[in-house]
């Protein structure tokens, strides 16, 4: 249930941050959305704080901080949680090993002809959860509630980062709750 978005376009004071790549996990039948950031080593934990609480404050509307150059389900202007759903019901019928025929629904007919890479992009991802990095770039897990506006947790420390994506993976979804420290 993943899906690869490209570069974001940032405000013109942080034009001179950049996010190579950006991966959306929605986390089913919870308010959690998780976000993989890879992004450049020069990037401070600060500067990358304020580059989040800058592009992604417009949640639980993800799409209007989500780059345009991919058109997986955001060049129309769906919302976050049409996406989460849509995503969910892709990702339970390749988990059924149904991935022949991708049936959507009429509100998703817009986004059909994209329904084979979205497909391919997250059977590679179930199989690569975490993808290798480039050069100069870090990794982190940021978990974003959609219940609370605003609020998102910057998960760095790989052990916990592995245990809530193997809990996303294997669908023990009910263990994944995340307290500020």
């Amino acid at each position: 249930m993943f899906v690869d978005v490209r570069r974001s376009k940032l405000p013109k004071d942080l034009s001179y941050f950049w996010i190579p790549q950006v991966l959306i996990r929605p986390v089913c039948r919870s308010s959690l959305v998780l976000v993989d950031c890879y992004f450049s080593r020069h990037l401070g934990k600060r500067s990358l704080m304020l580059l989040l609480s800058r592009s992604l404050r417009k949640v639980p509307n993800l799409v209007t901080a989500a780059p345009v150059e991919s058109p997986v389900l955001y060049s129309d202007g769906c919302n976050i949680l049409h996406y989460v759903e849509t995503l969910t019901h892709l990702g339970n019928q390749i988990e059924c090993g149904d991935i022949s025929e991708m049936l959507l629904r009429p509100q998703d007919a817009r986004s059909g002809k994209l329904i084979l890479e979205l497909t391919k992009t997250m059977l590679r991802l179930l199989c690569y959860p975490e993808p290798p990095l480039e050069f100069n770039q870090v990794y982190v897990l940021i978990a974003l509630d959609l219940s609370r506006k605003q609020s998102y947790y910057v998960i760095d420390n790989r052990v916990i980062r592995s245990a809530i994506l193997e809990e996303v993976i294997y669908g023990n979804l009910g263990g994944i709750k995340l307290f500020k420290s």
